[in-house]
């Protein structure tokens, strides 16, 4: 079961639903939900940002697409305000877009509903990182290593978090946990560093994750 641009504000049911001239389908049964779910899935999946994948140019086709794709899943939603897997689909098609603060809320309704899902936690984590909320992020980032403990990725993820908190000396714990279960990890190393030169004075405390970059 679970298996135009962006215009309007977000629904108190989850996704917001874009301004498109195709009307939108209703859902008032199971067989709807799960055919408008699929259908939404299918019009956001090729343009999903993967680590280690390169995403697929988003022109203006693409963009309406993911924006359909959105609206549906916001029908579905609508009928089904558990489907934590639409919420975080919607979530991947505003990351998609570029709207992170839309990212986050959608994500935030998916991590909400489904806190067994390290994934789901993680990709919370980054985009309330990105936004600068360090404390939502810390709180996601503790679930996420709680969930898989041997992960060394989601260590070094926490180590970010714990930065972007405001809490230097906590983060390099984080990191050193994640280079002790994977000593080769560059990503770890480099958050180390990075650490390291934040507690030495060299560098300020990030606000926000992007300003960790360089």
């Amino acid at each position: 079961m679970f298996a135009g641009l962006l215009a309007l504000m977000s629904s108190l049911l989850g996704c917001s639903k874009p301004v498109d001239s195709a009307p939108l389908p209703t859902v008032s049964n199971d067989d709807e939900h799960n055919r408008v779910y699929q259908e939404g899935c299918d019009l956001i999946n090729p343009y999903l940002i993967l680590h280690g994948v390169e995403q697929k140019r988003i022109d203006s086709a693409a963009k309406d697409k993911i924006a359909r794709g959105i609206a549906l899943l916001g029908v579905v939603t609508s009928y089904s305000p558990s489907n934590w897997s639409a919420h975080w689909i919607c979530g991947k098609g505003y990351q998609a877009l570029g709207n992170s603060p839309a990212a986050c809320d959608a994500f935030k309704l998916a991590f909400d509903i489904q806190t067994k899902n390290p994934d789901v936690a993680r990709e919370y984590m980054f985009e309330c990182l990105n936004l600068g909320r360090g404390a939502e992020g810390l709180r996601a980032a503790k679930v996420a290593v709680d969930l898989n403990p041997s992960d060394a990725g989601l260590h070094a993820n926490l180590a970010l978090a714990y930065l972007v908190s405001g809490d230097a000396p906590s983060a390099l714990n984080a990191v050193d946990e994640a280079l002790r279960l994977d000593p080769s990890d560059s990503i770890s190393k480099n958050v180390r560093k990075v650490t390291q030169q934040i507690i030495d004075g060299k560098r300020p405390m990030p606000k926000k994750l992007g300003e960790l970059d360089g």
